[in-house]
């Protein structure tokens, strides 16, 4: 955490931020953030902060910021004015959370994400995901050409959206609901136009960090 005078000027530390950064206020009035800002984010940092000051507007943003081992963790900050009964800002007060470890974990998601993705489109395997409202969310270009349909046409709807009302949309419908119900994987054979090919269908519930089902896997 940090105190800035009206013109941003910081004139007190707390001692998390020196544990952290290895520094002293001396250090820091001397050097200022260039110090500890990592050089490809300095320049944006330092010119957002400075606009937002000027404009007396809160201010928030994402960066790296240098330990005393020379290492860098990703920081959330975010600095807002206090006024006084004119509304003229008298201190500004900001503060830097730690969110290394939710960037690392979205990016392992990003990164599962877009191999699940291109495993998905070389695969001759029909592959789906619904949500928990039946709501079609991927569909991977296999199943879009056994649909006869586009993108466009099939996500965010639902399969009786998309077939019709059909006896086979209403049962892969009822299959999906029932993974959701049951929060376990289930066999089923299905078909999805009326004379056409039965396929095998193994679906698996997705489930949140709370544990609740959130989506239905289908292939």
């Amino acid at each position: 955490a940090w105190i800035a005078g009206p013109d941003g000027s910081i004139f007190w530390y707390n001692k998390r931020w020196s544990e952290y950064t290895g520094t002293t206020l001396e250090d820091m009035r001397r050097a200022g953030w260039r110090a500890v800002l990592h050089p490809k984010h300095a320049d944006r940092t330092l010119v957002a902060l400075e606009r937002s000051i000027g404009a007396g507007e809160p201010w928030e943003d994402t960066f790296p910021l240098r330990a005393g081992d020379g290492s860098y963790r990703w920081f959330l900050s975010q600095a807002f004015g206090i006024r006084d009964e004119r509304g003229e800002v008298v201190r500004w007060f900001g503060t830097h959370t730690d969110i290394t470890a939710e960037r690392e974990a979205l990016d392992s998601v990003a990164r599962s994400t877009a191999l699940l993705r291109a495993i998905g489109e070389v695969t001759p395997h029909l592959i789906h995901f619904h949500d928990a409202d039946g709501r079609l969310r991927y569909v991977n270009t296999a199943l879009l050409n056994a649909l006869g349909k586009s993108a466009d046409e099939v996500l965010g709807r639902t399969d009786v959206e998309v077939l019709g009302p059909t006896p086979e949309a209403f049962a892969l419908t009822a299959h999906d609901r029932e993974v959701v119900e049951s929060g376990t994987t289930l066999e089923f054979e299905e078909r999805i136009v009326a004379g056409g090919p039965v396929f095998r269908a193994v679906k698996s519930p997705y489930r949140d960090h709370g544990g609740d089902v959130v989506c239905v896997v289908g292939i």
